[in-house]
C-alpha cells in the first residue's frame, strides 16, 4: 500500500535538486486531471516541503512566490473540491496547522488546519494516518504518542511510504519516527 501516488521521475528530481521541474512536472499532471485528489495532494505536499525547508535546500534558483503561488492555488482549489476527500483533509489540515503563513497572512489559518484535521478525523478515527495528524495537532500528547505507536506497529512505513520522495521522507523521519516518541514522552 503506497499513501502517496508514485508519480514517475518525481524521487530523481529531487535528488537533483532540480525542486522547480518537480514543481513543473507535478503542476502539469494536475492541470491535465484536477477533479484527481492525489495529483493535488502530490502537488500541494511538494510546493510546501519546498517552503518549508527552504533555507536548508539549494535555491538560488528558484522562486518562494512561484512555489508559494502554486501551493495556494491547489489548496484553494481543493478547499472547493475536495472537501470531503478524507486524505486531502488529513493532509492539507496537516500542513495548514503546522505552517500557516504559507497559505494566507489571516490568522484563521491554523484553526481552519485543526477543523479539517478533526472533520478529516471525525469522518473516519480508524484512519490510522488521519488519527496520528489529528491527535498531532491537538494537546493530548499521550494519546498522540499512542497513534503513532499503533501506526508504526500497523504498518511497514518503508511500503507505505516507499518512493522516497521528500514527503515520504518527511512523513517517515518527522511525523512516525520511533525515536520522536521517546522525546515526547
Amino acid at each position: 500500500m503506497d499513501y502517496f501516488i508514485n508519480v514517475a521521475n518525481l524521487s530523481d528530481l529531487e535528488k537533483r535538486g532540480s525542486w522547480d521541474d518537480a514543481k513543473k512536472l507535478l503542476y502539469e499532471l494536475w492541470l491535465s486531471n484536477k477533479d484527481d485528489a492525489e495529483l493535488a495532494i502530490r502537488l500541494g505536499t511538494e510546493c510546501w516541503y519546498v517552503l518549508v525547508e527552504w533555507e536548508l535546500i539549494e535555491n538560488d534558483n528558484l522562486c518562494y512566490e512561484s512555489f508559494n503561488n502554486t501551493l495556494r492555488e491547489v489548496t484553494n482549489y481543493g478547499l472547493k473540491r475536495f472537501k470531503e476527500d478524507n486524505k486531502f483533509l488529513s493532509i492539507f489540515g496537516y500542513m495548514i496547522t503546522t505552517f500557516p503563513f504559507l497559505f494566507g497572512e489571516d490568522e484563521s489559518y491554523e484553526e481552519l488546519g485543526k477543523s479539517m484535521l478533526k472533520n478529516a478525523y471525525i469522518k473516519n478515527p480508524t484512519n490510522l494516518i488521519t488519527k496520528t495528524l489529528y491527535l498531532g495537532s491537538t494537546s493530548n500528547i499521550q494519546e498522540y504518542i499512542l497513534a503513532i505507536r499503533e501506526t508504526v506497529e500497523k504498518y511497514d512505513l518503508n511500503q507505505l511510504f516507499k518512493d522516497s520522495t521528500a514527503i515520504e521522507v518527511y512523513f517517515k523521519e518527522v511525523i512516525f519516527n520511533i525515536k520522536n516518541i521517546v522525546k515526547l514522552e
